[in-house]
């Protein structure tokens, strides 16, 4: 099990994750980003946030929403605490919601792993064993990783993936 290494911040293994930037306390430009190009994302996501939430008002049940509120947390204001809550609303409300998943683990891998082996305790599921494997990947338990991996080919045998690994 050997990584295609890559110069880079950050270690991405799915199309659903997004990188994981170190930033300073402070909210207010991204590394490379102008002071108007930083306004200009945070207007953008105020509105994007006013439209999730006036949804959520309407159907506070909408877990898709729920996991679009915490997008627009983590990528536009990069409030990670509430992104966090937000993935978590979903996942509560449709413990099978893979992209939630997917963005939890870009943010807090162990408490990834501790909620994909609750769906996993309940109903084993080839993508949960899957997604704890990335989790697993991430935080370099490279051995356990690879046994659920091999728990995901066992589940599903038919399911591939494409990791980046050469």
């Amino acid at each position: 099990l050997q990584p295609n290494r890559k110069s880079s911040s950050y270690l991405s293994l799915t199309k659903n994750s997004f990188p994981i930037f170190q930033f300073s306390t402070s909210n207010d430009k991204f590394p490379g980003e102008s002071q108007e190009q930083a306004n200009l994302r945070i207007q953008r996501g105020q509105d994007e946030e006013y439209k999730v939430q006036t949804e959520l008002k309407k159907r506070p049940k909408n877990y898709m929403a729920h996991y679009h509120l915490g997008e627009i947390y983590r990528m536009y204001f990069r409030q990670n605490k509430e992104a966090i809550e937000s993935y978590l609303k979903a996942i509560e409300l449709k413990p099978l919601y893979w992209k939630a998943y997917g963005s939890l683990l870009a943010l807090d891998p162990e408490l990834t792993i501790k909620k994909l082996q609750e769906v996993s305790e309940k109903n084993p599921h080839y993508y949960a064993e899957y997604h704890i494997g990335i989790a697993l990947y991430n935080l370099k338990r490279y051995e356990e990783a690879l046994q659920r991996f091999q728990k995901t080919n066992e589940l599903n045998p038919k399911f591939t993936a494409d990791l980046g690994w050469s």
